[in-house]
């Protein structure tokens, strides 16, 4: 399966758990603002936070792609 791929179906099956559930238990009233945004933010993150490592996985091990990610992680953050 490719990597993008991959990815986006694991976020979309997520988001929808999410919603259903939040929609059965409390109400679900977004703004068409709202939707706008969090696809913007949420498109960013997946592909540049997960997509892109998905991606490099393919040409560097899994272990190293780990140290990569956890070197570069601020203690702060």
């Amino acid at each position: 399966m490719p990597p993008f791929l991959m990815a986006g179906v694991r976020f979309l099956v997520a988001g929808a758990i999410v919603a259903a559930f939040i929609g059965f238990t409390r109400g679900f009233r977004a703004t068409k603002a709202q939707w706008r945004d969090n696809a913007l933010i949420g498109g960013f993150l997946c592909l540049g936070g997960n997509g892109l490592v998905s991606w490099a996985e393919e040409k560097v091990p899994s272990g190293i792609a780990t140290l990569i990610i956890s070197a570069g992680r601020c203690s702060l953050c």
